[in-house]
């Protein structure tokens, strides 16, 4: 057999990694392709489940605990709720956010698989990134007079990019990051450089990470500028005071590279500071009819909360609540569109009250303490990259988030976990 074959095959010791890192490489393309890998996944983590039969500590009950919480609320939410039907399926969707963790509470499951697939999440990470700069080049570019030229503009309504200058560019939102919504993609991006950076600080011997360290850096520094949402562009800016920091504190562990991250930062800020996107969002330019539908939308919802600010509506009845409240105020192309809070929030308060909200900022504030209590910075980057997405989107409204919460949550716990482990690929 070929040699680079027998490599690759010995990378990987069980049939466990083998479908786990398949999973976390193809995470970031989206559903459609994580999907297969996720289920094969869940039925070996049952199948190991059944046979170890493992009694869970009560340090992993207590972290997944707000996860059962916030399911439960959901859950009773139903009893009150207009349209318990409709409720009912959107807690099927979001299943996978109970399904995983549940299994990982009666499951062992190594630090060395957690982090192995993280590496994995990275060279997905970096090959999607590579994906949509080539994409976008092909659709943004023309080649004239043997000159390379930008084609004028695209009829792209869906761009998140505000500005009239740029006329709808493919190089920017939507029509960039195709497979998925750039927000989501703006997390996945700034949280697998954060997971780089760290892997060179302390796990010297993974070859993986060394090879694609540079080109990681680069790529997905610049389709997170690219990305161009609120969500994305604050997710830029976390992350280049993330590296700021970790320069400064393990300047010496990263040697050479210490050079290349801050020019990663500079970049991230500098990127984030001229985007027309970031002006309208601090407020130095004007917003355009999309931006004002989402700031109504927040309104609307305020004005729910305020009428049922204990219990909420109900699971399953905000979009029919906001429809209502749309036509009774004359905003018939928000109701067309079902705009929804873009803020998960709102959105969790709207739905089920404030029990709702505390149990959604406990699964954030437990990924913060642990990783305080451990020392894995790695879960804290990951809950303020993910909390400060939900206040511009309701991420846990898409696929997307759902499965990038209940996946990134319990992988930390696993990765985190305070034990001697040896690997040198």
């Amino acid at each position: 057999m070929d040699k680079t074959a027998v490599r690759i095959i010995d990378v990987f010791d069980t049939v466990d990694e083998l479908v786990f890192s398949v999973l976390m490489m193809t995470l970031p393309f989206g559903w459609q392709f994580s999907i297969i890998p996720l289920l094969l996944f869940g039925v070996l983590m049952f199948r190991k489940a059944l046979k170890e039969r493992t009694c869970p500590s009560k340090e992993k009950i207590v972290y997944f605990l707000p996860v059962f919480a916030y399911f439960l609320i959901m859950l009773i939410s139903l009893i009150y709720s207009k349209h318990p039907g409709r409720g009912f399926d959107l807690l099927i969707q979001k299943s996978s956010f109970l399904v995983i963790p549940l299994l990982m509470l009666f499951t062992s499951f190594s630090r060395k698989l957690a982090r192995k697939g993280l590496r994995f999440f990275v060279l997905g990470t970096l090959l999607v990134s590579l994906l949509y700069i080539i994409s976008g080049l092909y659709h943004s570019t023309k080649i004239g007079d043997g000159m390379l030229c930008i084609v004028p503009g695209f009829s792209g309504d869906n761009t998140m990019l505000l500005d009239t200058v740029i006329h709808n560019n493919h190089l920017m939102g939507d029509n960039f990051s195709f497979l998925m919504h750039p927000t989501y993609t703006g997390v996945l991006l700034a949280l697998s450089i954060a997971i780089a950076v760290f892997t060179l600080i302390h796990e010297h011997k993974s070859i993986l990470i060394q090879r694609i360290a540079i080109p990681v850096f680069i790529v997905e520094s610049m389709t997170l500028i690219l990305l161009s949402t609120n969500g994305a562009l604050m997710s830029a800016i976390i992350l280049a005071i993330t590296l700021i920091v970790l320069t400064i504190r393990y300047r010496h562990y990263l040697d050479l590279k210490k050079y290349w991250l801050i020019l990663v930062a500079m970049i991230l800020l500098s990127g984030v500071a001229y985007n027309p996107q970031f002006q309208i969002l601090s407020g130095r330019s004007s917003g355009s009819d999309e931006n004002s539908m989402r700031l109504k939308a927040r309104e609307v919802t305020l004005e729910i909360i305020k009428e049922h600010q204990v219990l909420g509506i109900g699971n399953g009845d905000l979009y029919s609540t906001m429809e209502q409240k749309y036509e009774e105020q004359g905003l018939m192309k928000m109701k067309e569109l079902r705009i929804n809070p873009h803020n998960q929030y709102l959105h969790t308060w709207a739905e089920t009250g404030i029990p709702g909200l505390l149990s959604l900022l406990w699964i954030l504030g437990t990924l913060i303490w642990f990783g305080i209590k451990r020392k894995n910075f790695l879960m804290i980057v990951f809950a303020v990259l993910f909390g400060v997405s939900m206040y511009f989107e309701s991420m846990m409204n898409r696929y997307w988030g759902i499965m990038m919460l209940a996946i990134f949550y319990t992988v930390f716990y696993f990765h985190s976990e305070p034990e001697p482990e040896n690997e040198t690929n």
